[in-house]
């Protein structure tokens, strides 16, 4: 550990944890600082007579968080009964000729990898077991997806996704696409990249934040399959007729639709027992009646443009909502 990290090596410790029955986990814990900030390594071993196994959590965040993941993780193995296989090869250096199981890794020698890169976050254990290879629906999410994994070819895992928990397309500005997920934001060519459909974003497990802004684009149903979603920007093309969409997102705290105008959408009834809401800003220039959001108990921010001859009373009389704007005119 000295050697990889010197005068970063903030602490180490070894210990031992009650695993499933009478099995016991061997931990090693240390943490590195780099860059003004620390990172944390928890590496757990689980030893048995036709196995061995390894774990090991790296968090740029929380060493609890850390250790609560890969331990957790390592108390969930169970022996599958075959004779285990010793496959790879021998690593040299970094003590590696001190380390009795030569088939694991060095928990120290990972450091300095880890150290310059994102650290993953941990699949969860049901996601693990059923881990497949994404089947792209669409040619231009794989391009976004891809360029963002930096992973131009090979097989792109459905848990490869599971550590990302927001999407960025922003299509409107000239020559090029904006794109990002996590805190990974970059820009890539336009020419030649077409999105037609939404589907491969039900890849993502984990997602609770998406931006997607691209004009000309009108199917936005396969959206209504994001459950985890809480923040939703989106500027598509004004041909968009329905909010039905939203029907499939129990979650969503913020909805911004104030990019473009949407005058073929007459219905809003969606946004009925949508309770989690607690900022709505959209342009629905056919709509005539906004009473819907006078029945949500935390939606606190609403901005509309509707209709001229639209009834505000009853958002008026909604207390809940303190920053209230209609029509360009802010009420309150």
């Amino acid at each position: 550990a000295e050697e990889v990290l010197g005068n970063n090596l903030e602490a180490i410790d070894f210990y031992t944890k009650q695993g499933n029955g009478e099995s016991t986990i061997y931990v090693v814990e240390f943490a590195g600082s780099q860059m003004d900030g620390s990172w944390y390594v928890t590496v757990c071993y689980c030893f048995g007579d036709n196995y061995m196994a390894e774990f090991i959590g790296v968090n740029p965040y929380s060493a609890a968080d850390c250790r609560e993941i890969t331990i957790g993780s390592a108390r969930s193995f169970r022996e599958l009964g075959k004779a285990g296989q010793r496959e790879g090869v021998k690593a040299q250096g970094m003590g590696q000729e001190n380390w009795p199981y030569p088939y694991l890794h060095n928990p120290f020698a990972i450091v300095a990898y880890y150290m310059d890169a994102e650290a993953p976050h941990f699949p969860s254990l049901e996601r693990s077991a059923s881990d497949y290879e994404i089947k792209w629906k669409d040619k231009g999410i794989e391009t976004i997806v891809r360029a963002l994994l930096e992973k131009d070819s090979g097989p792109v895992m459905s848990s490869d996704l599971d550590r990302y928990e927001s999407f960025y397309v922003v299509g409107w500005l000239g020559d090029f696409y904006r794109i990002g997920m996590g805190d990974r934001m970059m820009e890539i060519p336009s020419d030649g990249l077409t999105i037609r459909t939404l589907e491969d974003l039900q890849e993502f497990a984990n997602l609770v934040s998406l931006t997607f802004e691209v004009r000309d684009f009108t199917d936005v149903s396969p959206l209504s399959g994001l459950k985890k979603l809480k923040y939703l920007n989106l500027m598509v093309s004004p041909k968009l007729s329905n909010l039905d969409f939203l029907n499939g997102m129990p979650q969503l705290e913020e909805l911004m639709m104030w990019g473009e105008s949407y005058p073929e959408i007459k219905d809003i009834s969606v946004f009925q027992g949508m309770d989690s809401l607690r900022s709505v800003m959209i342009i629905l220039p056919g709509i005539k009646d906004i009473s819907v959001f006078a029945g949500l108990p935390n939606l606190e921010t609403l901005w509309i443009n509707c209709h001229k001859n639209v009834d505000a009373a009853p958002v008026i009389a909604a207390g809940q909502i303190k920053n209230l704007m209609i029509n360009t005119e802010e009420i309150r």
